[in-house]
């Protein structure tokens, strides 16, 4: 019964360890201001369409898609410490489909995806206790 009282403990905290991680992992000096708790009916997403987030193989290394990117005059938002990804946006008037198949052919890129915010939500967490 301790084994699940201490499951419950770390399932609970997970959440924030993740998102300490990833706020950790930005090599970015600007301010990140985290969004406060979601009410019911503001559970609304707000993207900017033209920010990408390119994964890598870090044992290919991350010089051409950095040379790609910058070709391809793009901002670098971010430049992950944690997982062998960045963060690009793209500049005004690029294609944003274009630009995502343009940076999959580079070499060593492993995924292209749209930037997207994804929200915790407690209703779909077991509760402490309730692990079965």
């Amino acid at each position: 019964m301790k084994i699940f009282k201490s499951c419950a403990v770390i399932i609970n905290i997970l959440p924030a360890i993740a998102i300490t991680l990833t706020v950790m992992s930005c090599s970015s000096r600007r301010s990140i201001l985290l969004p406060g708790p979601v009410t019911a009916g503001e559970n609304k997403q707000v993207e900017d369409t033209r920010v990408l987030i390119i994964w890598y193989d870090a044992s290919v290394g991350k010089d051409a898609l950095m040379k790609a990117v910058s070709n391809m005059k793009c901002k670098l938002l971010y430049d992950y410490k944690t997982f062998n990804a960045i963060a690009v946006k793209l500049p005004d008037g690029a294609g944003t489909e274009n630009a995502m198949k343009k940076l999959e052919t580079v070499k060593g890129v492993i995924n292209v995806q749209r930037n997207s915010i994804m929200r915790l939500d407690s209703k779909t967490r077991p509760a402490a206790g309730n692990l079965q």
